[in-house]
């Protein structure tokens, strides 16, 4: 017996939608292009912008548990996007790094992914410093 019909399943789906597209926030996505890594780290890797933009709900974090997390900041992002761990997101001149993408369910339907982020400051490609 399912306590959700799939009717309320694409509701609830819906409905998170469109909170997060009306939340007016859009960020761009960098990936690691095919390059070989570098000997020094991913943080000296090339990105790419892979030219998707994306709507996203800012997570605030309470500032009692900022000092005590590894990660910075957290979104919410639609089920559909293809986003990975290690890649980059840009936001209002900020980069940021993705840490872990966590799909959240509800009833056996993925309404939506968690996505942790840090801050990056600064990044070094092969072919320029990227700040943020």
């Amino acid at each position: 017996m399912n306590l959700v019909t799939p009717t309320e399943q694409a509701q609830a789906v819906a409905d998170v939608q469109s909170l997060i597209e009306s939340s007016g926030l859009e960020a761009g996505l960098f990936r690691r292009s095919d390059a070989p890594k570098s000997r020094y780290g991913e943080e000296e890797s090339e990105y790419e912008d892979t030219g998707v933009m994306f709507p996203f709900e800012w997570r605030p974090k309470p500032k009692e548990t900022v000092s005590g997390d590894t990660h910075d900041a957290e979104i919410h992002v639609l089920p559909g996007l293809d986003i990975r761990e290690e890649d980059r997101i840009q936001h209002e001149g900020k980069y940021w790094k993705v840490l872990n993408v966590i799909e959240e369910n509800l009833f056996g339907t993925v309404t939506q992914k968690l996505v942790r982020l840090a801050r990056v400051y600064c990044w070094i490609d092969r072919k320029r410093v990227v700040e943020g």
